[in-house]
């Protein structure tokens, strides 16, 4: 199944006992291209780039080449991206879980020009820099 715009935002957890204890909303299904490696990247763009939490961001400034900002992702997301791998790496295997990574990057690189054109000078920054996070630790990962 294709969600389209698979983020942590789009994850409702409920405290209740019950068989179902969380809910997908707001699905997209209106993209060009459906691949569940599109969802999952686009999962990890929130629990491995921290997304959510640069939209969040208030203050950027730039200065001796260096993007500086408080980045204040929770820790439990660095579980949750523990937990993400071994279920991705299960599901599909290797060469899909470094597949997934990429897209990652893909969906980051998309974001440019939107955040760009928005005339947010500190945010262009900023998602800049979530980008040079984001591919720096693909790399790490996958490019030894």
């Amino acid at each position: 199944d294709i969600h389209g715009d698979f983020t942590i935002e789009n994850i409702i957890c409920l405290k209740k006992k019950s068989k179902k204890n969380f809910y997908i909303i707001d699905p997209n299904t209106g993209n060009l291209h459906n691949s569940p490696y599109l969802d999952y990247a686009k999962l990890l763009q929130s629990i491995h780039g921290g997304y959510e939490f640069l939209m969040n961001t208030k203050n950027v400034s730039y200065e001796d080449n260096k993007i500086e900002f408080l980045f204040t992702k929770s820790s439990v997301y660095n579980k949750l991206l523990d937990e993400l791998v071994i279920y991705l790496k299960e599901k599909f295997g290797e060469k899909a879980l470094k597949s997934i990574f990429y897209h990652e990057i893909i969906h980051w690189l998309r974001l440019m020009p939107y955040k760009i054109n928005k005339n947010d000078g500190e945010k262009s920054l900023l998602f800049y820099a979530g980008l040079i996070m984001v591919a720096t630790d693909v790399e790490k990962r996958f490019e030894k």
